[in-house]
C-alpha cells in the first residue's frame, strides 16, 4: 500500500467571508429593527387606546348606576379632610370593587397635608390600576409620599406609594368653544387658572348665580354639542418641554395624593387630576407669564401630551377613542372640550 501525500482540505470561511457575512446581518438588523420597534409602539399605542375604551365605559356605567357623570373634584369638608378624585368614584366600574368597599369618604384628606388624618391610606398604598397608565409612557407610575403624624396614628408607615396616571379628565375648555379668544362664561381665574365648567369631568364646587353648573356634576342631557363631539378623557403620557429645553413631569395627578386626590375642594383654590384646555396638544411652554398654570399637577391647564408621535388619545362621551393630531385646529380642538358651545366641529 502507498500513502498519498496529497495535504488534506478542510471546509470554512476565509476571514473576508467572514467579514461579508457579518456585514450582511448587521444590514438585515438595521433594515429590521425600526420596523419591529414601530410593530412594538403600534402594539403599545393600540393597549393604550383600549385603556381609554376601558375608562370611557367605566364613566358610562357610572352614569347609569347615578345619572351623571363623576364630578372631577368634590367639595372639600375643611382644609384638613379634601375631597377624592374622580378615579375613586369610578372603581367599581373598573373592576375594583373590593377596593371601593374599603373607602371611607368622611373626615378624611386625600391630599395627606396639613398633619390631616387619610383613612384610606392602606386601600391606596396597594391599589394599582393597570388601565391608568400608558404603556409608552416613561413616566413614574407611583410617587412616594410622607405620611403625616396624624396619619401614622391610624397604622400607616412613614412613607407610603401611590399610583399615578397617564390620563385626566377635560373639565372644559378657557376659551368658548371654536374661538381662540373669547374667554368662555363659564371659566372662573382663581390663581391656579381658569376654573371650567363647561366640560364633562368638570368640579363639583357650590354654584353661584354667574356659575351656576358649579354645584353638580355633568348629565348626558347636557352634553348639547352630542356625545360624539365631545371630549372626556385625553392623555398626559410624557414629559412637558418648556421653552428652554428643559423637560418635567406636569401630569393632572403628580401632586398630593396622586390619582386618587381630588386637590383642595374649592372654587378658589387648586384641583387635580382634571385640566381645562387653554393649550394645543402637546404645546411647548414658553415662560410665565406668556403661558400660565399648566406645569404642575395642582394647576388648571395641565397640557394634553402623549408618548405617542404626533398627537394625543382621547376618550370621547360617547365610548369611543380617537387619536387627535397636534395639528389640529385650536379653534375646533376648543369646541369638542366644550360640551354646549353649538359649533358644528366637522373632521378632524
Amino acid at each position: 500500500m502507498s500513502l498519498s501525500l496529497r495535504p488534506q482540505i478542510r471546509g470554512g470561511f476565509t476571514l473576508i467571508e467572514l467579514l461579508v457575512v457579518i456585514a450582511i446581518i448587521a444590514m438585515l438588523v438595521a433594515i429590521l429593527l425600526p420596523a419591529v420597534q414601530q410593530a412594538r409602539e403600534a402594539a403599545r399605542r393600540s393597549t393604550c387606546k383600549n385603556n381609554l375604551k376601558q375608562i370611557a365605559l367605566a364613566l358610562h356605567n357610572y352614569h347609569d348606576v347615578h345619572n351623571v357623570f363623576p364630578p372631577g373634584s368634590g367639595v372639600s369638608e375643611s382644609n384638613q379632610s379634601r375631597p377624592t378624585s374622580w378615579w375613586t368614584l369610578i372603581l367599581p366600574q373598573l373592576d375594583q370593587s373590593a377596593a371601593y368597599d374599603q373607602i371611607t369618604f368622611n373626615g378624611t384628606d386625600w391630599t395627606l397635608q396639613n398633619n390631616s388624618f387619610h383613612r384610606n391610606w392602606s386601600v391606596v398604598s396597594q391599589l394599582r390600576v393597570p388601565v391608568l397608565n400608558c404603556p409608552s409612557s416613561d413616566l413614574p407610575t407611583v410617587q412616594s409620599h410622607t405620611t403625616t403624624a396624624n396619619t401614622r396614628s391610624l397604622g400607616a408607615p412613614d412613607t407610603i406609594a401611590i399610583q399615578l396616571t397617564d390620563y385626566t379628565g377635560v373639565s372644559g375648555t378657557v376659551h368658548t368653544g371654536g374661538t381662540t379668544n373669547q374667554i368662555a362664561t363659564t371659566s372662573k381665574w382663581n390663581g391656579y387658572g381658569f376654573l371650567t365648567y363647561n366640560g364633562v369631568i368638570s368640579p363639583a364646587f357650590a354654584a353661584t348665580t354667574s356659575y351656576p353648573d358649579a354645584g353638580r356634576p355633568c348629565k348626558m342631557a347636557e352634553i348639547t354639542d352630542g356625545l360624539s363631539n365631545t371630549l372626556a378623557v385625553g392623555e398626559q403620557s410624557r414629559m412637558v418641554t418648556l421653552a428652554d429645553g428643559t423637560k418635567k413631569d406636569g401630569r393632572a395627578s403628580k401632586w398630593a395624593g396622586g390619582a386618587w386626590s381630588g386637590g383642595a375642594g374649592n372654587a378658589n383654590d387648586w384641583t387635580m387630576n382634571i385640566s381645562s384646555i387653554r393649550y394645543p396638544i402637546n404645546h411647548v411652554l414658553q415662560p410665565y407669564p406668556t403661558n400660565c398654570c399648566a406645569d404642575d399637577g395642582y394647576e388648571k391647564h395641565t397640557l394634553y401630551l402623549s408618548a405617542h408621535k404626533g398627537g394625543a388619545q382621547f376618550a370621547l362621551a360617547d365610548g369611543s377613542v380617537h387619536f387627535i393630531s397636534e395639528n389640529i385646529d385650536f379653534a375646533t380642538f376648543n369646541a369638542l372640550g366644550d360640551r354646549r358651545d353649538g359649533n358644528v366641529t366637522g373632521e378632524y
